[in-house]
């Protein structure tokens, strides 16, 4: 099971290096300022940039017996990035990297279900994973990973930003479902989960080939606009 996960999450990590190295290579074609607009607007009006995962993973493993403290902290970044999605302004639309990722009235309002929902589920669990024994570093991460990936699917408006959210959001949720290794249910479902879930994406991947073929585009807009122009 280990060294089955092991390869998948490899495959899957390769993967999405491929497709930021394609996203990079578009964004080279453009100028230099709209470029350095578009990540500097990505900084200020993303709140999922504030979940700062990578840091809490780093001061966990130098710090010794730090599971509640990056659990807290975890639950605190949560409530900023909620503070932050209120304090944006809901009537304004901003659409960055060539319109392939939008924030706008109905994104803002389904980021902020589901923040309260993270809040949620890291507020139910904590008791469980005490029970269980299960209450480490990498339990608050995950959950804020795969909410980062929800994230950068609801923003979304075109296909491989969307498969990119998906992704980043399953590779957290396979580890979440095995994350209990001393059961043999917990194993069990994680390798069901990461099994189905490849065969998914293998599907949802020749279904938007067949979707850029037909259109020939990967906006969502434009999609729309070349099938109705067909039709």
């Amino acid at each position: 099971l280990s060294y089955a996960t092991s390869c998948g999450i490899g495959n899957s990590i390769r993967f999405l290096s491929k497709q930021a190295l394609n996203i990079t290579k578009l964004a080279t074609t453009r100028s230099p300022d709209k470029l350095i607009y578009d990540l500097a607007s990505y900084q200020i009006t993303n709140p999922e940039t504030k979940l700062k995962k990578i840091h809490f993973y780093a001061f966990g493993v130098f710090k010794k017996n730090s599971s509640y403290l990056i659990y807290n902290l975890s639950i605190l970044s949560l409530f900023v990035c909620l503070a932050l999605i209120f304090s944006f302004p809901i009537n304004t639309n901003v659409e960055l990297f060539n319109n392939s990722y939008k924030i706008d009235y109905l994104s803002i309002y389904m980021k902020i279900l589901l923040t309260i929902s993270g809040i949620f589920v890291l507020l139910s669990s904590i008791k469980y994973i005490q029970i269980i024994k299960i209450n480490k570093i990498e339990y608050p991460i995950l959950i804020l990973s795969s909410i980062t990936g929800m994230m950068v699917m609801i923003s979304s408006n075109d296909l491989i930003l969307f498969y990119i959210g998906l992704e980043l959001q399953s590779l957290a949720l396979y580890v979440l479902a095995s994350f209990n290794r001393d059961n043999v249910l917990s194993s069990e479902s994680g390798l069901k989960y990461f099994v189905l879930s490849a065969l998914s994406s293998g599907l949802l991947l020749y279904g938007c080939s067949l979707i850029y073929g037909f259109s020939g585009s990967t906006i969502f807009n434009l999609i729309a606009e070349n099938i109705n122009q067909d039709s």
